[in-house]
């Protein structure tokens, strides 16, 4: 399990580059740095993802093309990371 910070500024290319990386089954968190809200991508096969929103609001969801992704984390970003300067990625 590797914890890494990022900066908001790399959030969309991380995003694009985490969803080639992902392996199958596997999962990626990103958490404010207080650590009380959280998005999730899980990688359920080579073209299909799951979001999981934690935060201010609680939702899933499911069989998310790339695109659908991308789009989405965008729009989480500005609900559940309004004024983040960095956030802490966990991997597993």
């Amino acid at each position: 399990m590797a914890v890494n910070k990022i900066s908001m500024k790399d959030y969309n290319r991380f995003i694009e580059n985490i969803l080639n990386e992902l392996e199958i089954g596997k999962r990626v968190n990103f958490l404010t740095f207080k650590r009380d809200r959280k998005v999730s991508i899980i990688k359920i096969s080579n073209e299909k993802f799951v979001v999981e929103e934690d935060g201010f609001k609680q939702k899933n969801f499911d069989d998310l093309n790339r695109h659908q992704v991308i789009k989405l984390m965008d729009k989480l970003r500005d609900i559940e990371f309004p004024r983040s300067n960095m956030l802490h990625i966990n991997r597993k």
